[in-house]
């Protein structure tokens, strides 16, 4: 995917997860993240790009990972989401 591509696909990405998954408003994702509102409807806009570290907290506070959040194919990146998920669960049962 391109830089351009992922510019239009992340922040529909992070609404999508949001709204759909989470079913959080932007003042609570922004408090979770410990950021303004603001700023997440900038991110939601496309107007600025979070840090790295940004990000992983956003995909936590929603419950995903962060290259899901860049995957143009939702389906794909959810069966890879929920087999990390599925190892991470493996091994720690096995700790």
């Amino acid at each position: 995917m391109s830089i351009q591509d992922s510019r239009i696909v992340f922040p529909n990405r992070i609404r999508a997860c949001r709204k759909l998954q989470t079913n959080l408003t932007q003042t609570e994702l922004a408090r979770l993240v410990a950021v303004e509102r603001t700023y997440i409807t900038k991110i939601e806009a496309g107007r600025v790009i979070p840090s790295l570290m940004l990000l992983h907290d956003i995909a936590r506070a929603l419950g995903t990972m962060v290259d899901m959040l860049f995957d143009r194919d939702w389906s794909a990146a959810r069966r890879r989401e929920i087999a990390y998920r599925r190892e991470q669960s493996a091994g720690s049962s096995h700790s």
